[in-house]
Order: C-alpha cells, then structure tokens, then sequence
C-alpha cells in the first residue's frame, strides 16, 4: 500500500508514478491511497495497482488516519510505503495501530526537530533516502544504519531526451533568437533561491546592458508576487518570464541553453535529471544531493549556496560558451543513463521492499 498525500503532480508525485508503473513487471499488487483531489491516478498504467481516494488536510487529521486504518484492516498489505510528508504522521499512526510494517522515503534534506525524529523513525521498519545528502542528514539525527536505504530518483530517459525543437520551442515561449535562454524549474518558495538569481541578473546587467539573456522561471507558489516586485526593483522584467507551472517540460526543456537551480537546499532534484537527461548543463548549489547529479566541472558547475557574485560568473561563462554548454550537456545525459534510470530506482525500491518481507 503506497500513500502518497500530495495535490498535485510535482517531482515526489511523478516518483510515485515512475514507480508504481515501473512495478507492472514486478510479482506484487500495490494499492495506491492518495488526495482526492490528486491527478496521479490519471498517469497510473499499472493494471496491478488499485487506487483509494480520501480527503488529506495535513497532519492534524484524524479522519485521515481513520479511513487508512481501515483500508490496511480490510486490504492487509504486507508493507506500508510512505511517499509525501503530506499527511504522514496520521498515515504512520494507522500503520502503527494496525501493526503493518511501514517504509518512508525522505525526499527533502533540511533536518527535522530531533524529538519528532526520534519518535518517527522509531516506528517505521526503513527509511529510503533519495539522496547521499539526505542519508547523511538522517545519520547525523541518529537513524540507525541499518534502518536506512539508498535509492535515487529516477527519471523517464525516453521522455526527456534531446530533441530539435529549439527553433520552434523558442519561438512559442518567445525568446529572442539571439538570446540565450535559462530555465529554472523549482516551485516558487524562499528555499529555491530566486531571490539570489535575480541579484545574480542585476549584477550581469549592470556589468553589462547590452548582454542577451533570457530567463525563464517554471512554477508556481506563494512567494510569486513578493518575486514579481522584486523582479521590477531591479529592472529585470524584461529579461525574467514568469511562466507558471508546465506539466510538458519534456518539450521545453530542449529549446533552453542552460538550466540555473540556485535552491539553498535539496534534497535531490528531480528538475535537475529531467535536464541533464535532455542534454542541458546545470549550474547549481553545493547542498544537499544536488552535487550527486552536477559534477563540477563535467556536466555543469557548482556554486556556494546564496553566494549570487558566484552564480553571476558561473551564468556569463556558460552563456558566453556554447562549445562548453554541448560538451557538459552530452556528459550529464550519460551521466543520468548510468545512474538514475527509472528501472534502477524501481529495481532500489523492489530490493527493499524483499527485504522487509523477509
């Protein structure tokens, strides 16, 4: 039974997806319980997979944990697998009530409060780290080794490719053919980092006025209209579109030059192999598992978390260098076809869930 309390398709949900129909070939069936107002059914192929909906209003509902408890009564999984930290604790108290192993995979890295970690993790038979950087976090809050997995995100390498749609691509998102087009993928939240990328592009502006960037932010959140402002201070509104959340990256992320995460934390980035495995370089920060995807150096660069002087340089050398922008490009897709495949996150997931039924 996989539960999976998000509201909308972003990067954990889509996980859940690529696992569950990466699972059809695998000898289980798998019940799915998630939000009612969820559109992950609607990606869901997996002819083994049942899917139960509920109302989830968060960890302060006890309806929740009720309705769950009765499911795993009624359907008796061997393991509870935990995805969202939506409507986890009422999730871990059923599964707790109802005396069924349960895993949770940890997908962010920031650290938790060490009591609520303590009594957490107590309950839970393994934790999956999606990350090196998130394993680590939960050492260092006393996660006993052996409770403690790696599996990395993956990313569907046929979707994401490398196609000939940048004429055309830029053309419908209307970039200037002389421009050299930016993505940044992340929702729009203090920890991604926005803030440092626009004083990043102020810098390079004022360095240089005549210098053709576009930047194009995917997303959306709560921190939009505070960005937006921000965005006029600095003069920056002709040079930074907000374009809003697009469940069709696959086709536009071929049309972009380069992708910037500036996140001052992450767990992994999901964003980040969708654009390595489309041929883009990355430059992003050094935290968290973002240095797992981006070698500095190979298929991109690393800058200091926050630092927007280092984040300037790292931006004008990429830009002012498509030679290096195809060489880094062609290394991060290799790189995600070696190690973060669909079929080697499911396969980490399977191993897992052998070893807790035995």
């Amino acid at each position: 039974m996989h539960v999976e309390g998000g509201r909308h398709l972003y990067g954990g949900a889509r996980q859940v997806a690529y696992l569950l129909n990466g699972l059809r070939d695998y000898p289980a069936e798998h019940i799915l319980v998630c939000d009612c107002a969820s559109p992950l059914p609607r990606v869901i192929d997996n002819p083994k997979v049942r899917v139960f909906s509920s109302q989830i209003r968060g960890d302060g509902d006890p309806a929740f944990a009720f309705h769950l408890y009765r499911w795993i009564r009624q359907e008796r999984p061997d393991i509870v697998h935990l995805h969202s930290r939506r409507g986890e604790l009422p999730a871990m108290l059923a599964g707790r009530l109802a005396k069924v192993p349960m895993i949770l995979t940890r997908r962010v890295d920031n650290p938790e409060n060490l009591w609520l970690a303590t009594m957490k993790y107590r309950h839970v038979q393994r934790v999956i780290a999606i990350s090196q950087g998130i394993a680590g976090v939960l050492e260092r809050q006393g996660l006993p080794k052996e409770k403690l997995s790696l599996v990395h995100s993956g990313v569907d390498t046929w979707l994401f490719q490398p196609r000939p749609l940048r004429t055309s691509g830029r053309l419908q998102l209307g970039i200037p053919a002389d421009h050299v087009a930016v993505a940044v993928v992340a929702q729009l939240i203090p920890r991604k980092g926005h803030l440092v990328l626009f004083e990043s592009l102020a810098r390079l502006r004022r360095k240089n006025p005549a210098f053709k960037l576009t930047c194009l932010l995917f997303g959306k959140g709560p921190l939009e209209p505070e960005l937006k402002t921000r965005c006029k201070k600095l003069g920056l509104q002709n040079q930074v579109k907000f374009m809003g959340f697009r469940e069709a990256m696959a086709k536009i992320l071929p049309a972009m030059d380069l992708v910037v995460h500036p996140a001052l934390k992450e767990g992994l980035g999901v964003a980040l192999l969708e654009a390595a495995a489309c041929g883009l370089p990355i430059i992003a920060c050094r935290s968290g598992g973002m240095p797992e995807i981006v070698e500095d150096g190979t298929n991109g660069l690393l800058v200091t978390p926050g630092d927007a002087d280092a984040l300037a340089h790292a931006i004008e050398g990429l830009a002012r260098n498509p030679p290096l922008r195809t060489q880094m490009g062609e290394a991060g897709r290799k790189k995600v076809l070696r190690q973060f495949t669909i079929a080697a996150m499911v396969a980490g997931n399977w191993r897992v869930y052998q070893q807790i039924v035995r």
